[in-house]
């Protein structure tokens, strides 16, 4: 279920509940030597104890999609480098029409396997605009995800991310 697949302590339950030894906590996304081909390393734990079990890189590497399926790579999403290559695919392959709208952006990102979608931004001091992104699937923001992007380009996004980057340049604070 999709609150086993966001929470870990809800994921351990629902593995408990169905008799099973071992639970999956988390994984990360990796590409082995030579070969070039992304996996992911899953991170397992006993469901009495959460304790990390030391498995050997080979026992614990899986299909991405399987463990992208399962909601272990929810981390992996709020990744920077990851944050920066959904927004470019995003601000490329979506239509306009698409991005202006957060229920659309979200459908649109799903079905592409996009985990997360900017959500808001807001202008810095700096003139860049921070971006905060919600889940795509439940529409929940998650914190940890933040992105800075210049101005410009919070701006052709469009959507709620323009009215960041339309902000006055010369607006400063009072002290």
């Amino acid at each position: 279920p999709q609150s086993a697949k966001r929470n870990p302590s809800e994921r351990r339950r629902w593995v408990a509940a169905r008799g099973m030894r071992f639970f999956p906590m988390s994984a990360k996304c990796t590409r082995q030597r030579g070969s070039g081909i992304e996996s992911a390393l899953v991170q397992w734990s006993l469901v009495q104890d959460l304790e990390p079990l030391s498995l050997p890189a080979a026992d614990r590497r899986t299909r991405v999609s399987l463990a992208r399926a399962c909601g272990l790579l929810a981390a992996e999403a709020e990744r920077s480098r990851n944050l920066k290559e959904a927004f470019g695919t995003i601000l490329r392959e979506c239509p306009e029409s698409t991005r202006r709208e957060l229920p659309a952006l979200a459908l649109w990102a799903q079905s592409r396997g996009i985990e997360l979608v900017p959500s808001s931004g807001r202008r810095l001091a700096s003139g860049r605009v921070e971006l905060r992104w919600s889940d795509s699937t439940s529409g929940a923001l998650r914190a940890g995800a933040v992105l800075v992007v210049a101005a410009e380009e919070a701006s052709l996004f469009g959507g709620p991310l323009s009215s960041a980057a339309e902000q006055a340049k010369d607006q400063r604070s009072l002290k």
